[in-house]
């Protein structure tokens, strides 16, 4: 941030009130001479409402749909809730200026630099072709809540870089951030051993990097990822790099696919103090790396521990290339790594279209109903689907290997009145097959000689034949 600009945040937050508010910007109707404290009174730039909202208490800015063509970094107070009322699909913030980043959590150091879980940036889409996307940067907390997010930016798309010696936890929520065509996706680097980085990151994707779609680095890292997508990057969908004590990393229901590099790589440490990365990947699926599906690496200073839970490694230049004490279970190596062992098997998982980019499984997969038993029930998996589905119809009901839980009987619809529902139906060829519907909830599950019916016979009807 420029001194003219610094100065001025000072002084505003010195004469605004600290008084909680609802405050509007709108890029259609909006006229920044507007005091912005209501729809028909909105502010028509960032820019402005950048100017005119109070600091020090909770404030939420309504962002109106519209195309916010800004020259300036948007900076965000901890504390402020920045809401693309009509979500990423129909709110724009087209980023033209020099700055490096197009918008910032930003907050100078002190006692009320925090930014917790009710700081928010939501349902906006951001086009940064000079710079980064989203920057965090705060001396002490950092753990906003970005949700409905679509990032394209020429450098980082989500950047945070954290070298303060305050101690103390940031644990940032990523919820539906769609991350494409940047250099990185995700650039996590936190050199402060006082300060544990904690990223969680929910149905997020990161597409078309052209270096990474996610860098771990620094000294106290552990991300916590369910149901992304790394698909389409370059150098490798995740990278962990050690730079002195620990990286941690648990990935559940994720895709890492078509990477020209690696799927999934922990790679070197280059000075001492010595360091660990520890990584789990549960019921994932890599497939279609040009390089490597997995490919860790252990030296005199760097420890790496990996661990395959359920997990398809399938299609890649080399599935995996893993210290022998790389702990693997119940997953699919289509190469035969640590096959016949904890459950492992080596077999062509039978994707849908693996060159279209559908990694579902496909009727008769040798993935169907092979994975842990002690996968718990109601886990979601990356299509939203509840785990476990008896995939293989013989009214046993075991949760599937990879990323996809395999489902005979798929729905794909709005779910609003009026609208197509469309069914794909899957099963043995030459076979028949027999669609039921209801209006009724489902019930406890019959056994019957075609696999579990939980509609209430008596009240459901014939639909389809096929």
């Amino acid at each position: 941030m420029s001194r003219p600009t610094f100065a001025l945040f000072v002084v505003l937050a010195l004469a605004s009130p600290a008084v909680a508010g609802d405050w509007y910007v709108d890029a259609v109707n909006g006229n920044d001479g507007n005091g912005g404290t209501g729809a028909g009174d909105a502010w028509r730039t960032l820019g402005r409402a950048h100017i005119g909202l109070p600091v020090g208490a909770a404030q939420t800015l309504h962002v109106a749909p519209g195309n916010y063509v800004e020259t300036s970094t948007f900076f965000i107070a901890p504390h402020w809730r920045v809401v693309g009322d009509g979500g990423s699909a129909v709110t724009t913030l087209d980023f033209l200026g020099n700055a490096t980043t197009a918008v910032s959590f930003y907050a100078p150091a002190g006692p009320a630099s925090s930014f917790g879980p009710n700081s928010e940036l939501s349902g906006i889409t951001i086009h940064a072709a000079n710079g980064n996307g989203v920057e965090l940067n705060a001396e002490r907390e950092l753990s906003p809540t970005l949700a409905d997010l679509q990032i394209i930016a020429r450098d980082q798309g989500v950047w945070y870089s954290h070298s303060s010696f305050v101690a103390g936890s940031s644990s940032p929520t990523f919820d539906r951030v769609r991350i494409s065509n940047c250099f990185n996706g995700f650039l996590f680097h936190a050199f402060s051993p006082n300060m544990n980085f904690a990223p969680r990151l929910l149905d997020c994707e990161i597409s078309g990097c052209t270096n990474l779609g996610m860098l771990v680095g620094g000294r106290q890292v552990a991300v916590d990822a369910k149901r992304c997508k790394f698909v389409m990057n370059a150098a490798a969908g995740v990278w962990f790099d050690g730079y002195g004590l620990s990286l941690d990393g648990v990935f559940e229901d994720c895709l890492f696919a078509k990477q020209t590099g690696a799927g999934l790589r922990c790679a070197f440490q280059f000075a001492a103090p010595p360091s660990s990365i520890d990584v789990t990947l549960r019921r994932c699926t890599l497939a279609d790396n040009t390089q490597y599906g997995v490919h860790t690496i252990s030296t005199a200073l760097l420890t790496t521990q990996i661990r395959l839970e359920g997990t398809i490694v399938a299609r890649n230049g080399d599935d995996l290339l893993v210290d022998p004490s790389a702990q693997v279970s119940y997953s699919c190596i289509e190469d035969g790594d640590f096959a016949g062992i904890n459950g492992n098997f080596a077999a062509d998982p039978d994707f849908v279209d693996a060159p279209g980019g559908d990694y579902r499984l496909s009727w008769a997969s040798a993935c169907i109903d092979s994975g842990d038993p002690a996968t718990p029930a109601g886990t979601i998996d990356l299509a939203g689907h509840a785990r476990p589905i008896d995939g293989d119809l013989d009214i046993v009901e075991t949760a599937d290997v990879g990323a996809f839980e395999f489902a005979p009987l798929e729905l794909f619809s709005t779910g609003k009145s009026g609208s197509v529902a469309r069914f794909e139906l899957s099963g043995e060829q030459r076979t028949t097959s027999v669609l039921y519907v209801t209006r009724q909830a489902s019930v406890s599950p019959l056994a019957t000689r075609y696999g579990e019916f939980d509609l209430d016979p008596l009240q459901a009807r014939r639909l389809l034949i096929t």
